[in-house]
């Protein structure tokens, strides 16, 4: 449980915050005093997720962009909105695909490729001593290596 108020009018991304860990994230920081953008590529999850932080506590705001990580303007559009506001004080990157949601090329573009575009296009607005945890998916010790995939 997030101590009360730690993060007081802090801004805190989720990516990947619609639904699992990240969602729970989401809301453990939004308990803490945090103002919540959550951003993920369903925006049905997104809106489902908005109405449980809702939930969660009255007092904080959160809010939802949709962002693919895995297409560098669907990122550009998401810190166009994120540089209208306070900087960034936490980045959570929890978005990610699983063996068996799509191909090996897909797997590596969205966990790897895409979690190190994310980092790189959220950093630039976020507060000195602002913090990024990236959680990591084990599906690169399941899926066979793709000879197409090895030559990226």
């Amino acid at each position: 449980m997030a101590r009360e108020n730690c993060f007081q009018d802090e801004v805190v991304v989720v990516i990947g915050g619609g639904s699992g860990i990240g969602l729970t994230a989401a809301k453990q920081f939004q308990q803490g005093g945090a103002e919540i953008v959550i951003a993920g590529r369903s925006g049905a999850r997104l809106s489902a997720a908005l109405d449980e932080l809702a939930l969660n506590t009255g007092d904080h705001p959160a809010r939802a962009v949709v962002c693919d990580i895995a297409n560098a303007e669907s990122l550009e559009g998401l810190v166009k909105e994120l540089s209208q506001g306070p900087p960034v004080r936490a980045l959570v990157l929890a978005a990610g695909l699983s063996p068996g949601m799509a191909d090996s090329r897909e797997l590596i573009e969205v966990d790897l490729i895409g979690a190190c575009r994310a980092l790189e296009a959220v950093l630039p607005v976020m507060s000195p001593g602002g913090a990024a945890v990236v959680l990591s998916s084990v599906a690169g010790h399941f899926v066979p290596a793709d000879p197409a995939v090895v030559e990226l």
